[in-house]
């Protein structure tokens, strides 16, 4: 008996009651699960599954094997397979398939900016159940579903009566590369690197475009780090004065997205209280409030100004209306 698998098939041999009694509608049901690894039992009900499914891969091979049993625990096997049997019988469809709860890659057209994102979500696609694109003419033919526009005017001369004139996969992502991929990616990465900055945006946003360009070059930790220090917010570079001495990329990056978490924190809480204190504070201001003193007026030519007493000889007479807003 093999010690891989607990059943050994002889061709030739009387069918046991087990195989009479499957129905046809559980012979389709078990020839759904054959090939798949994606049913999922209990874990009691594990061992019993992989019974019947070599059982039912015996049944589609050659409906006239017969397993060996041991003869102590033929009893055991039999009532296991049957209990399988009647949970199978229960089934509407096939089991879920791995590949569908990977999304598909969105539609490529020739963005060269999306075109890495595409391949990279494409390949995970594609190889996430080897057994759903078995095939290279499989996994051509979902890639080129995948692309539209003029990305997919590339493949198409290579598609004929139905067949791609391609190796495989990597084929058609070389040509895809050579036409919509950029030149030079280092220079590329180089000059955008160059520009960015945190600005008011969050670290954690900042630092994750920051390594999406410098993955693209072959920089040493030191030379990472004094362009990581290059752009980061005015905010964070006062906080970090006095504590970056001796620190490596790693752990600089932690301190930053520490004081950057601190920093954003307080601005919530500075904005949820902000509006009552502005309006406290215009209140404040407009019970304080000086007035504005009054125009002066310059006299003609020769004569006394209009306001000087002692020129115009009225003394300590009666003050007019304006002289009093004036005083004030």
């Amino acid at each position: 008996m093999d010690p891989n698998n607990s059943l050994d098939v002889q061709i030739a041999a009387p069918s046991p009651p087990i195989y009479r009694e499957l129905s046809e509608v559980i012979k389709k049901k078990l020839d759904l699960i054959v090939g798949s690894t994606s049913f999922a039992p209990e874990a009691t009900f594990e061992s019993a599954f992989l019974e019947v499914q070599s059982l039912a891969k015996a049944i589609l091979d050659a409906p006239t094997a017969v397993p060996q049993w041991h003869a102590d625990d033929r009893e055991e096997k039999l009532a296991a397979s049957t209990r399988v049997v009647n949970r199978l019988a229960t089934l509407e469809g096939p089991p879920p398939n791995r590949a569908d709860r990977v999304p598909n890659p969105l539609i490529f057209a020739g963005n060269r900016e999306n075109l890495e994102g595409f391949v990279a979500q494409l390949r995970i696609k594609l190889f996430s159940d080897p057994s759903r694109f078995p095939t290279s003419a499989l996994r051509m033919g979902y890639a080129f579903n995948r692309l539209g526009g003029c990305a997919q005017a590339q493949i198409l001369p290579f598609v004929q009566s139905g067949k791609f004139l391609l190796g495989d996969l990597d084929n058609i992502i070389r040509i895809l590369e050579n036409a919509f991929g950029d030149p030079d990616p280092a220079a590329t990465a180089r000059s955008k690197l160059h520009a960015l900055r945190q600005g008011k945006k969050e670290f954690t946003v900042y630092f994750a475009e920051f390594q999406m360009l410098v993955s693209k070059l072959n920089w040493g930790e030191d030379a990472k780090l004094d362009a990581l220090k290059e752009g980061v917010s005015i905010e964070l570079r006062r906080q970090l004065l006095g504590r970056t001495q001796g620190l490596n990329f790693d752990k600089f990056v932690a301190l930053c997205q520490q004081l950057d978490a601190e920093i954003h924190a307080l601005q919530h809480y500075e904005g949820s209280t902000g509006n009552s204190s502005h309006q406290q504070s215009r209140a404040t201001q407009n019970l304080l409030r000086i007035p504005a003193p009054a125009p002066t007026y310059t006299a003609a030519t020769g004569g006394p100004e209009p306001m000087d007493l002692s020129a115009s000889g009225a003394g300590r007479g009666k003050i007019s209306e304006q002289e009093k807003a004036a005083r004030l």
